[in-house]
């Protein structure tokens, strides 16, 4: 079983970034969409998801002593995210990063899986259904790749109680992983989620 899910995200990791941006585009006509490999996003345009990121979530992260600037930056563009950027007269709007990749759940059964690691919103664009179109675009793209499920992490802060219901209503669930369901758990400061 753990062959067959990691060949299926290994196929997936092989899923050429016009197809992905595809998918993310027929959900956001409104919006230019660009797909790229995390590592090889111009400059400029990394300053700009960058100053999105940390002006949406920096204060959640600094507020519980977690911010780490150069591990972040690291995590977003990395040599296996796929970075899609949503624009509006060239200028960014929204982003997306996310990975194809393979998850252990409970008795060692492996997944594979699309993992969001961010989906950032400009504040000036929120109220407009653009998260949920994202997640709609990821959810076919789950289903398109013949993955498992879609999963993500998310801070459970004080300053990001949004994020976890904007989730549930997108139908997502605590994954079988989250620390939550384990004794002690329930201290951590983020859960795991997933769609099937």
């Amino acid at each position: 079983m753990s062959d067959f899910a990691e060949s299926r995200a290994s196929f997936a990791c092989e899923t050429n970034n016009k197809a992905v941006n595809e998918i993310f585009q027929s959900r956001l006509q409104d919006f230019q969409v660009r797909t790229e490999i995390g590592s090889q996003v111009a400059s400029n345009d990394k300053a700009s998801l960058f100053s999105l990121y940390e002006g949406n979530m920096k204060p959640t992260f600094e507020a519980i002593g977690e911010y780490d600037r150069d591990e972040k930056y690291n995590e977003i563009f990395n040599e296996e995210s796929r970075i899609v950027m949503l624009e509006q007269k060239n200028h960014l709007k929204a982003f997306v990063s996310l990975r194809f990749d393979t998850e252990e759940g409970e008795d060692d059964r492996i997944y594979a899986v699309v993992y969001l690691y961010e989906l950032q919103v400009e504040k000036d664009c929120r109220g407009k259904k653009i998260g949920k179109r994202c997640i709609d675009a990821l959810n076919t793209l789950t289903k398109h790749l013949k993955l498992d499920k879609t999963m993500l992490t998310v801070s459970k802060s004080l300053d990001n109680p949004f994020a976890v219901k904007f989730y549930g209503n997108n139908q997502f669930i605590f994954d079988e992983i989250d620390p939550s369901w384990y004794e002690g758990g329930e201290d951590e400061n983020y859960h795991i989620m997933s769609r099937v």
